[in-house]
């Protein structure tokens, strides 16, 4: 169960929804981890998107119920008030799209399996990575480059390197169209049981790039066909 309560973090983010994860009793004290989040949507996502994690101590006597001693008088949380579960077909609605955001994150980032089999990660940081190697590489004139895959070490040229961040750029950009075109469905979607029955896990780009393997062909059977057996008088 979480709360909602908006609330500046030390970092200066905004968060406005929250969920105790955890409770640690030590000695005397005790302190309550909180995961904190932008909006319900990333609350409700898979996966959650945290934007602060915080710990906060309360007392023993409470630990068995964090959230109640945080969200009130005495609580770091005062005035919070409990997150209901989304009931209306358009906050459902709006939940569903949250879902479909995060299925294109986690698709998106996941990594790829290129079609010569070495796996590459695809997040943000990994792709300006690729980036950085190409612009530094080809200023100073480096012709080949020892690449680092999540599969293990590669010795590459720069258009091998190009290559691969060819198929990155596709990919990422498959992911948004395909969480473009599930945003519009769900837009669309006229009631509730519209909504229950909708699958927000298919419908985005394959992550193996390799080739189907070949199905293999029967084998013809040796010799002559077998004669058909003779007549009987």
């Amino acid at each position: 169960m979480a709360f909602a309560l908006p609330k500046t973090q030390p970092s200066g983010v905004l968060s406005l929804v929250h969920e105790v994860v955890k409770v640690e009793i030590l000695a005397a004290t005790a302190r309550a981890q909180v995961n904190s989040f932008a909006t319900p949507q990333d609350y409700r996502g898979t996966p959650k998107v945290i934007n602060a994690q915080t710990w906060h101590p309360i007392p023993v006597a409470s630990a068995a119920d964090a959230q109640a001693w945080l969200i009130s008088a005495e609580g770091a949380f005062k005035g919070a008030t409990v997150l209901s579960e989304p009931v209306t077909l358009e906050e459902k609605r709006q939940a569903l799209l949250a879902a479909a955001t995060a299925q294109r994150w986690m698709v998106e980032t996941g990594g790829l399996i290129l079609p010569d089999g070495t796996r590459v990660l695809t997040g943000k940081a990994d792709q300006d990575r690729i980036t950085s190697v190409l612009v530094n590489a080809t200023a100073a004139g480096i012709e080949e480059v020892d690449f680092k895959a999540d599969s293990g070490w590669k010795r590459l040229s720069l258009d091998a390197v190009r290559g691969i961040a060819c198929l990155i750029a596709r990919h990422v950009q498959q992911c948004f169209t395909a969480e473009r075109t599930h945003h519009e469905a769900i837009a669309a979607l006229p009631d509730l049981a519209a909504i229950a029955a909708y699958d927000v896990a298919q419908g985005w780009p394959p992550v193996d790039l390799r080739l189907p393997a070949e199905p293999e062909q029967p084998e013809d059977p040796e010799g002559d066909e077998p004669s058909n057996p003779p007549a009987g008088d």
